[in-house]
């Protein structure tokens, strides 16, 4: 039922903001974003970050750059180190 949720685009992105900062969109919307999303001001510009886990919300647009840039931090030595440090940078 959710599951076009699952990765969030960067448009979906966008509107998820103007829905914290303005209060745009349909009830069902703002429901499903005040639920799951809050905003975050970081100097001048706002990041989306997610309740559960308390992290800034990385779009798909965005997931390959922020994978490889977690790869070529471990010194290009795979998968398995490559995961640890995508855990890590999330929880840090």
């Amino acid at each position: 039922k959710f599951r076009d949720k699952y990765l969030i685009k960067q448009d979906m992105y966008d509107d998820i903001i103007l829905t914290l900062r303005d209060g745009w969109g349909t009830a069902q919307f703002k429901f499903w974003v005040n639920k799951h999303f809050k905003l975050v001001k970081i100097g001048e510009t706002n990041v989306v970050y997610g309740m559960k886990v308390n992290q800034p919300v990385v779009t798909y647009e965005q997931l390959f750059r922020k994978v490889k840039e977690c790869h070529e931090r471990v010194g290009h030595f795979g998968r398995d180190k490559t995961w640890a440090e995508v855990g890590f940078q999330k929880s840090t």
